[in-house]
């Protein structure tokens, strides 16, 4: 997974392709692959520009691991969205806005273990 500071200074594309680097390197030595789209945080929430890139870094994501699908099962790369959203009242994240909170990160957790769960059934 990445996070809202990987979204730098650096283009949506060039985000993307460091991401399918690391995920291609996984998939040549066969090691099944979850990518986890970059979560919420109060930046994004507060920046169109930010959320925008974010989601479009996801949809590369997403789509990257739709092309990928073979028929074997479980597919070597999967992806999933975040499994909670940003909120100014919620307590899925710390003080700062952009760390998850221990709440947050147990529930991170459970929807990732749900995730994982589908794909070895």
């Amino acid at each position: 997974m990445a996070g809202t500071n990987d979204l730098s200074n650096k283009s949506d594309t060039f985000i993307f392709n460091n991401l399918k680097k690391l995920t291609e390197i996984a998939i040549s030595a066969k090691i099944p692959t979850l990518n986890v789209g970059i979560p919420d945080s109060a930046y994004i929430f507060r920046d169109g520009a930010a959320r925008s890139k974010r989601d479009s870094v996801n949809k590369m994501l997403s789509n990257f691991a739709n092309s990928e699908k073979k028929l074997d099962w479980p597919p070597l790369i999967s992806y999933t969205p975040c499994t909670f959203a940003f909120t100014p009242d919620s307590n899925f994240f710390d003080f700062d806005g952009l760390h998850f909170s221990e709440k947050g990160y147990q529930e991170f957790g459970k929807g990732i273990c749900d995730v994982v769960h589908k794909l070895v059934k």
